[in-house]
């Protein structure tokens, strides 16, 4: 709703004379309608529509993406006053992602603390004057159920400055206008963080014509957010029977190995993903090269030696640096010392020549060819310079016939300057951007340099470590892909932000294992030897591996006249109690022997196989034999010491002051194996095989250690806190 908020600003720069507009969205567009609402006091309607973007209708049309590039389209033309850097909307863009997918009051309480300080020697935002970027937080906030709460009670007290904000703006017509919006049109948020596996058409698509590609860089291993870019180029493949690439992004020899690539490959497999072709980027390193060229010689790129953090500060200034009006002759001067390697050379990049002014600033010139200075694992040492991804990307999809480039939405500041290449390079055709939203998975880490501390620092087996959210950690883990393909197609390819709680994949998962996985008994090492006074034979039975499903299989069952019981067990047995022993019948206790630190060593029973066990305890148990598996049951907690990393502290300028560091917040004490006796039938069982051990839940084997113990891993079911996340 942010375009209703600007118009309502009573500053009326729109030359026409309006008296009701219409906004089309599917979502309820508060920054929208707030933009037009400052801008000029006129009646705003919206309507839910099928399409994805919202659609501005004036005398011009303004469409975009998600609410706040509407919003922002509508204040540039409208009433630029409003308007802010690109470097401040995404900063307040992303306060705004936080506060409207935070869920409980303890998360939302995290983001309140941060912006507090903002404003506590200020009244706005940014300068000296409201902006869109007061727009975009105070939509947030009025949304936020939980900040509504805090605000109208006692609470606000805590967050002073920001109440003083929220406050002064909530008093302006065109706030309690937007406010008024919110309260009665009410969406349910659910739905939205859910989705319906609602998916988009791609525009322009035809059957049979259709090329998407998924474009990982080989320089880790895949997680869980590459697995929705995967599994959606993947749906688009076959819902308009295209065909899908799977192109190795090699571009900085620096980062990649080949046994990412080969763990790449792999994972798509495990995941049911086949695709059509695989490519390169380095396939095509000749032809980038001579587009390089060619952009130099039609006056559309120069080269330039200007040291790195210069030329970050001209960037940030719109700064034009002393290179950029040389003539074609002198970029190719430099040019052939940077392709000959020279000292001076090496100092030197290619920048495109694009915009210096633009407020997008991925527009201001940016640097397409650098020297790196290494071979690289394809190529050798035929190249020592390398081009920039935004510059191959769309040559290669170009080159490759993609049609379609279906990528996550944190990429979308870029898609301006990827359609400028396409447009500037000679020889492109067009391509098609589809944006959906990126995989946010809250109380995890998906950063893979934050990953990459674990593994350096010997904190973690490798990049299949079960606490990882990566594609291998989480099949050893023992997730099955068809979970994460619902996970993830529950989602679509819409663009709205969305935190997904991981528990709901382990849901997923447990719905879909629960009723296939072979059920077993297994005690701890702390377990009680149980001597069944009346039993002086060994029984041998034959019994289903999931009770009334013979169609699954059976095990064979080991019914002695000593047996072991968990500790826990047992002290919660009282005097003569009966109980049930699953997979045999009902035991009365008869005596009891406790050592001296209270713990029971051994307790003596009597069976009444034929008795009640509607109302008993159901007791697992173990035969005390030489057949019997040991077993280490293996736990994991979370990474981090915290429910979620914090944001680095920023300056009012957006300059980071205080970077955010792993070691701060790793979490040295997450595994936690559990020494066990298993039931004899546990020793059929395979690696990779998933079971449940009765009432400890669901495991897979993931190896057997010489000395015979198997090695399980505990398998999540989605009720768990400490799943890839705080506890």
């Amino acid at each position: 709703m942010l375009v209703i908020l600007l118009m309502l600003l009573g500053e009326v720069i729109l030359k026409q004379h309006i008296k009701e507009m219409s906004i089309s969205s599917k979502i309820l567009p508060i920054n929208t309608i707030l933009s037009v609402k400052l801008s000029q006091n006129i009646e705003v309607k919206w309507e839910e529509t099928d399409q994805e973007e919202i659609s501005l209708v004036l005398e011009s049309s303004f469409t975009g993406n998600n609410d706040i590039e509407v919003a922002s389209q509508f204040t540039a033309a409208s009433n630029p006053s409003l308007l802010v850097s690109d470097e401040v909307l995404s900063i307040v863009s992303g306060h705004a992602s936080d506060i409207a997918n935070a869920t409980g009051n303890r998360e939302i309480i995290g983001y309140l603390t941060d912006i507090d300080w903002k404003f506590k020697l200020r009244t706005f935002f940014e300068g000296y004057q409201l902006s869109l970027a007061d727009v975009v937080l105070f939509t947030a906030l009025g949304s936020n159920s939980t900040w509504v709460d805090i605000f109208g009670g006692n609470k606000k007290k805590k967050y002073k400055y920001l109440a003083r904000w929220y406050s002064y703006l909530s008093s302006l017509p065109s706030f309690q206008y937007a406010l008024s919006v919110i309260e009665n049109n009410v969406v349910d948020e659910e739905t939205e963080q859910t989705g319906s596996a609602v998916f988009s058409e791609l525009e322009g698509a035809k059957q049979g014509e259709v090329v998407v590609r998924f474009p990982p860089e080989p320089s880790g291993y895949l997680h869980l957010g590459h697995g929705k870019a995967a599994f959606i180029n993947d749906y688009f493949r076959n819902e308009y029977q295209g065909q899908l690439i799977l192109r190795f992004d090699d571009t900085n020899p620096r980062k990649e190995k080949e046994e990412f690539e080969e763990a790449i490959e792999h994972d798509l497999n495990t995941m049911g993903i086949i695709p059509d072709r695989m490519s390169h980027t380095s396939d095509y390193f000749d032809i980038i090269l001579a587009k390089a060229e060619e952009m130099i010689s039609i006056g559309k790129a120069y080269m330039d030696d200007t040291p790195a953090e210069e030329m970050s500060r001209q960037r940030e200034a719109k700064e034009n640096c002393k290179y950029r009006d040389n003539t074609v002759e002198e970029n190719f001067e430099m040019w052939e010392q940077f392709k000959s390697y020279t000292e001076e050379g090496k100092k030197m990049v290619l920048r495109a020549k694009i915009d210096m002014q633009s407020n997008n600033g991925t527009m201001r010139d940016p640097v397409i060819y650098r020297y790196v200075g290494k071979p690289h694992n394809r190529t050798g040492d035929q190249y020592l310079i390398y081009p920039i991804y935004n510059f191959a990307c769309p040559i290669v999809d170009s080159l490759e016939g993609v049609t379609h480039a279906c990528r996550s939405n944190e990429y979308h500041s870029s898609e301006t300057q990827y359609y400028w290449f396409l447009e500037n390079i000679p020889g492109c055709r067009p391509v098609k951007i589809q944006d959906f939203s990126r995989l946010n998975v809250k109380g995890t880490i998906l950063s893979k340099r934050n990953l990459q501390w674990f593994v350096d620092n010997g904190h973690a087996e490798g990049w299949d470590d079960p606490r990882f959210p990566t594609i291998q950690g989480a099949a050893r883990r023992g997730l099955e892909f068809a979970a994460l393909k619902q996970f993830i197609m529950d989602l679509g390819n819409s663009t709205n932000a969305v935190n997904m709680d991981i528990n709901k994949l382990w849901a997923f998962n447990k719905q879909l294992i629960d009723p296939i996985v072979p059920r077993y008994n297994v005690v701890f090492n702390d377990s009680v030897l149980a001597k069944l006074l009346d039993v002086d034979t060994t029984e041998v039975a034959d019994v289903d591996l999931i009770r009334n499903k013979p169609e699954v299989g059976q095990k064979v069952v080991y019914r002695t006249s000593e047996i072991l019981i968990d500790q826990v067990d047992v002290k919660s047995f009282k005097d003569g109690e009966e109980f049930t022993l699953m997979n045999w019948g009902n035991a009365i206790l008869q005596k009891q022997t406790v050592n001296k630190e209270g713990n029971f060593t051994e307790i003596e029973l009597v069976t009444n196989i034929g008795g009640d066990f509607k109302k008993t305890k159901k007791i697992t148990w173990v035969p005390a034999t030489d057949e019997a598996v040991p077993v280490r049951l293996m736990y994991y907690g979370s990474l981090l010491t915290v429910p979620n990393l914090p944001k680095p502290k920023k300056n009012s300028k957006g300059e980071v002051i205080k970077p955010v560091l792993i070691e701060d917040y790793a979490n040295l004490d997450s595994v936690h194996p559990m020494e066990g006796t298993a039931e004899p039938a546990v020793a059929s069982v395979n690696v990779g095989d998933s079971i449940q051990f009765q009432r400890r839940g669901y495991f897979k084997l993931d190896k057997i250690e010489e000395d015979g113990t198997r090695v399980f891993i505990n398998i999540p079911d989605g009720h768990e806190t400490d799943v890839w996340k705080f506890n």
